[in-house]
Order: structure tokens, then C-alpha cells, then sequence
């Protein structure tokens, strides 16, 4: 029996591609509505780009399994992705927790430095009642998904200006790996607490 030319070969290939590029599709769509319902820290963990990155990644690695003619080549890209998994998704993850709380340190400090300012220029009045509204930016959107934000003020004299102030950045999402809440007052140090509730001045702060 003639063995197929390899130019005979073309039509079959693309119909194999086409069809495993349509799955893959089909088959990324479910992971991400599983991903998605079941595991809510991915999209907390994610800003949209990363998660359209990786969204394509599952596709092109759906398309190659399913492509491949051998169950050889699939065990060979099973076998790869699984020690590739395995060495880099913990340090992904710490990335982006690491990632998010840098963006909750630079926050507080700009909004410390806001109060401050407010406070210079209105000194009969001191701190505001209300924190000031920062330009939008992506350190502040993060910030603001990830922590809850307090904000009070003290009169130590009775019809006083506001001479004290304390910001509080609590954790949404402890479950996502997010556990160090921040705080900042006058003194223009930032504090951090481990423990499930708002850190305060008395707890250690960053260097």
C-alpha cells in the first residue's frame, strides 16, 4: 500500500488544527467558567491582562495536546507542564500577593502624604474630615479591591484643629494569601499587623 506524499498530507494536518483549535476554545471557555466559579482568589489575584495571558496560555497548551498525533508527545507535554506547574506557580503567587500589598504600602503613603498636606494648608481647620481624592491609578484601584480602607481623626482639644489622624488598610481577601493589614498616622511611619483585625500604631512598622 502507497504511503501519502507528504504534499497529501497539508488538507489533513489543517483539518486537525482547525478542529483542535475549535476545542481548545471550547475546553478553555469551561476551565475559565470553572476557574472562575470555584476559585474566587484568581480573579483577586489577577489584573485583567494577566488573566487574558493566562487564559491564552491554556488555550495554546489545549490546542498542542490535542493537535499532537501521539500519546507520547501528549505524555511528554503533560510531564513538562506538570514540573513547570509545580516550580513556578508558588512563586507566581507569592509575586502577586507580594504585588499587592506593595501597591496597599504605596497607597497609604500617598494618602498619608495627602492629609499632610491638607493639614499644612489649612491649619485652623488640621487634618481633613474626609480623605482626599488621589488621581485614579492602578496602585489605588489595586489597593482599593484588596483593602478595606478606614480613616479617622482626633481633636485633642474640644473646637480644636484635627491634630491626629489614623489610616487603617485592612485585608478583603485573608483567604487569598493577603494577611498583613497597614496603618499610618501623624508620625508618617507605616505599621503592619499579621493578625486578623486592623493594625494599629502600637504594632511594628516597616523599615
Amino acid at each position: 500500500m502507497a504511503m501519502p506524499l507528504a504534499e497529501d498530507r497539508g488538507p489533513v494536518l489543517w483539518k486537525a488544527f482547525l478542529w483542535s483549535a475549535f476545542w481548545s476554545a471550547i475546553l478553555t471557555a469551561l476551565a475559565r467558567w470553572l476557574i472562575d466559579e470555584n476559585n474566587p482568589c484568581f480573579q483577586v489575584l489577577n489584573d485583567e491582562a494577566w488573566i487574558r495571558t493566562i487564559t491564552g496560555l491554556i488555550w495554546f497548551w489545549l490546542l498542542l495536546f490535542l493537535f499532537f498525533d501521539s500519546n507520547r508527545n501528549r505524555l511528554i507535554l503533560l510531564g513538562c507542564s506538570v514540573i513547570f506547574g509545580a516550580v513556578s506557580v508558588p512563586n507566581v503567587l507569592h509575586s502577586r500577593i507580594a504585588a499587592g500589598e506593595s501597591a496597599a504600602v504605596g497607597y497609604i503613603r500617598n494618602l498619608a502624604w495627602e492629609v499632610e498636606a491638607y493639614r499644612k494648608q489649612h491649619p485652623e481647620e488640621g487634618y481633613p474630615k474626609n480623605l482626599p481624592t488621589i488621581t485614579p491609578s492602578s496602585q489605588a484601584v489595586r489597593a482599593e479591591k484588596l483593602y478595606e480602607i478606614v480613616y479617622k481623626t482626633v481633636h485633642s482639644n474640644p473646637g480644636g484643629p484635627a491634630d491626629r489622624y489614623l489610616i487603617q488598610e485592612t485585608p478583603r481577601w485573608r483567604q487569598c494569601g493577603f494577611i498583613r493589614g497597614f496603618a499610618v498616622s501623624e508620625d508618617g511611619l507605616i505599621h503592619y499587623a499579621v493578625e486578623m483585625r486592623p493594625a494599629t500604631v502600637s504594632d511594628p512598622a516597616i523599615l
